[in-house]
């Protein structure tokens, strides 16, 4: 989609220089007319359309940045969180301590391995909700017996904020600026550069090239930065999954067998 808007982008320059051409032909003496006087104050035109268009681009740049910062802060809690509830459950008894500490290294292992890469696609992992679902089951059991109902109810509410924090990440697949408002916004960019062509036709070819020039590269740069922040778990500039590495880092040194893969798929008893 970036090229896209980038030929785009390109074609309405040239429309604009194409149409600034003929303006200049129908106006040999430049921007008065045989009286002396102005016809046309290109300030009147471009800078209303250029204004408009720069206030867009900074709302888009704006909301996409806001959300790739949320996506970051939501995947770092999750894993500062996956960490306190696997040390917290040194308060469970046996069998449930182990089995909730290694379901808990499998649901890390698969949110690095399986699911980032299935919201870079838009999507979520079955795995990672098949290990969340495992984690629940084992504190139920553990709530079961009267000893434990006061150690467990600490790490529902830890396996609480970390489901939260799961769900908000994955929230952040979806798009901050909708689609149709997003396109939109571009082509009153694009139009404010097809105006840029056309009225600074009285300048001289120099001036008028850079001045043209600046103006894309300014809007394409802002176009492209506002698309890859707006899918932060793909492109030049996606998150990538440190913070759960770093708890992996940390828990993932079971002493028996877990009941996963490297990448947290589930394994056969």
């Amino acid at each position: 989609m970036v090229v896209v808007f980038v030929g785009v982008a390109l074609l309405a320059v040239l429309l604009g220089l194409v149409l600034g051409r003929v303006v200049r032909r129908q106006n040999r003496m430049g921007p008065v007319d045989g009286a002396g006087r102005e016809w046309i104050n290109v300030e009147d035109v471009t800078g209303p359309a250029i204004t408009l268009a720069a206030l867009l681009l900074a709302f888009m740049l704006v909301q996409t940045y806001s959300s790739f910062q949320r996506a970051e802060e939501h995947a770092a809690t999750e894993a500062a969180t996956v960490l306190t509830e696997h040390q917290s459950t040194d308060l469970l008894a046996e069998p449930q301590r182990s089995a909730v500490r290694g379901d808990l290294v499998c649901y890390a292992r698969a949110v690095v391995a399986l699911e980032w890469p299935a919201m870079a696609d838009g999507g979520s992992d079955e795995s990672t909700t098949y290990w969340e679902e495992q984690v629940r089951a084992q504190l139920a059991a553990a709530a079961d017996q009267d000893t434990a109902r006061l150690s467990v109810s600490g790490l529902v509410d830890l396996e609480a904020a970390r489901s939260t924090s799961r769900r908000e990440r994955i929230a952040e697949v979806e798009p901050a600026v909708p689609g149709a408002l997003s396109w939109l916004i571009e082509l009153t960019a694009l139009s404010a550069l097809v105006l840029m062509g056309v009225f600074t036709w009285h300048l001289r070819p120099l001036v008028r090239g850079i001045l043209v020039g600046t103006v894309v590269v300014l809007v394409v740069m802002v176009v492209v930065g506002v698309r890859e922040l707006d899918t932060p778990f793909s492109g030049f500039v996606a998150l990538e999954p440190s913070a759960m590495r770093a708890t992996l880092a940390e828990i993932d040194a079971p002493a028996a067998p877990l009941p996963c893969d490297p990448t947290g798929v589930p394994v056969p008893a």
